[in-house]
């Protein structure tokens, strides 16, 4: 709330009302000062009681007038009341209330305002009714358009999303392979009374495969040496164990006391959601045989880039021997079914890499490697035969050289060998002659 000067030189001239009061009168120490002699030193007071203001008579001479009135002693003050005090005049203004309805003298004139506020009002809701109705019968037309198109279109196929088999194949594609192996034997084997402790550590992070291997009794130690593994390698991984639903829903056995002994094996496979993680402690026997030949594929991807061996000399022997049994058990039957000789060499040949790697050879080693010699270079007899007629009979026999060549075929089971692939191409052109002699 303020005082507003009404006339005199301050007119427009206004002053907060602010506690404790606005004091008015003749003496200069007055907040607003009246120079007349009809105001008193000093005449009159504003202020606030309780939540209201009020203007108090100071026992002036010729006292205090409110909206033309003489007040006794005090009186409240609202908005637009008129005070006067000799010859100055003052206006309240309640800015609360500043936007009120104009006064009572101007009633007329304020209700033909209302009347034509009024109509405008009405005149505007009318304009307003109007626009919501068109806007309605628009939308309800463009609904209309909407629902006939969509029951007058064909029906659209739906976008074949492939097998679910295809869709976990791209699920696995497009996600990171996390693989983790490792395989522990402390104590002192039963078979052998040996102490030793063993340990493989097979970590695959970003394609690249970080291994730890130890083996005290044989002097093998290698921590963190890092194997990249290729794309291929990562997709058979995925492809083999994770497609397939053998290894993705096996359940670890319990784990069996030992206290002389013990064998862990920890194996972690995980493709984004999809994957397992199992762990066999004392149960090397109930290892179900997805699991072995993951361990195997992950041995064998470690052994072809690592120039250190990964079992033990113990197990490299007898592994080695059971290898040159079948090999010669092989060779011998070779006169039966031809194909096992190439099967011997291949046998003979993998226990031969396999012990290399150990600087002493178990008492069999030189009948292994004789027999391998011995297999191969029958081998490598036998198919120059084979081949030395087949060239011949292509001049004047097709079929007879394609039976031939298919022999040479059925002989080698690997087809990147060589022979294998010359075979094969033979077979080729020779098919592609004979079709067009028939032609």
């Amino acid at each position: 709330m303020k005082i507003v000067f009404a006339n005199g030189e301050d007119k427009g001239k206004e002053i907060e009302l602010a506690p404790p009061f606005i004091s008015i009168g003749r003496e200069t120490d007055n907040d607003i000062v009246i120079l007349k002699a009809e105001v008193s030193r000093y005449h009159a007071k504003i202020e606030k009681d309780g939540n209201i203001w009020v203007i108090r008579d100071l026992n002036s001479s010729n006292g205090v007038y409110l909206n033309g009135k003489k007040i006794d002693a005090s009186a409240p003050l609202s908005h637009k009341d008129e005070i006067r005090i000799g010859d100055a005049e003052f206006l309240i203004i309640d800015e609360e209330h500043a936007d009120e309805a104009a006064p009572t003298g101007d009633a007329d004139a304020a209700e033909k305002g209302k009347d034509e506020a009024s109509g405008k009002k009405e005149e505007g809701s009318q304009s307003s009714k109007r626009v919501k109705l068109l806007a309605a019968i628009l939308i309800g037309m463009l609904l209309a358009f909407a629902l006939i198109f969509v029951l007058s279109a064909p029906p659209q196929k739906r976008k074949n999303q492939g097998s679910a088999k295809e869709r976990l194949a791209q699920y696995l594609a497009h996600r990171p392979l996390f693989l983790l192996y490792r395989e522990e034997k402390s104590g002192r084997n039963p078979k052998t009374q040996e102490f030793n402790i063993e340990q493989q550590v097979y970590s695959l992070e970003e394609n690249v495969l970080k291994v730890t291997l130890i083996n005290l009794k044989d002097g093998i130690r290698l921590k963190n040496r890092a194997i990249r593994l290729t794309e291929e390698e990562i997709d058979e991984l995925k492809q083999t164990f994770l497609l397939p639903d053998d290894f993705v829903k096996e359940v670890s056995p319990p784990p069996k006391q030992n206290a002389e002994y013990n064998e862990r094996i920890q194996i972690v496979l995980m493709c984004g959601k999809r994957g397992n993680a199992l762990e066999y402690v004392n149960q090397t026997l109930n290892i179900p045989p997805i699991v072995s030949q993951l361990m195997s594929r992950l041995k064998a991807m470690v052994e072809s880039k690592l120039d250190v061996p990964l079992i033990s000399k113990q197990e490299a022997f007898a592994r080695g021997k059971e290898l040159y049994d079948l090999a010669l058990r092989l060779f011998n039957e070779r006169t039966v079914a031809p194909e096992n000789l190439y099967s011997a060499i291949q046998k003979s040949q993998e226990a031969l890499v396999m012990l290399e790697q150990y600087p002493e050879n178990p008492p069999y080693y030189s009948k292994l490697k004789v027999l391998h010699d011995k297999a191969v270079e029958l081998h490598r007899k036998q198919i120059d035969e084979i081949k030395s007629k087949a060239a011949v009979a292509e001049k004047v026999n097709s079929e007879e050289a394609k039976i031939l060549y298919s022999e040479i075929l059925k002989r080698i089971t690997n087809p990147d060998d060589p022979d294998f692939r010359y075979a094969k191409e033979k077979l080729y052109f020779l098919n592609k002659r004979l079709q067009k002699k028939r032609k």
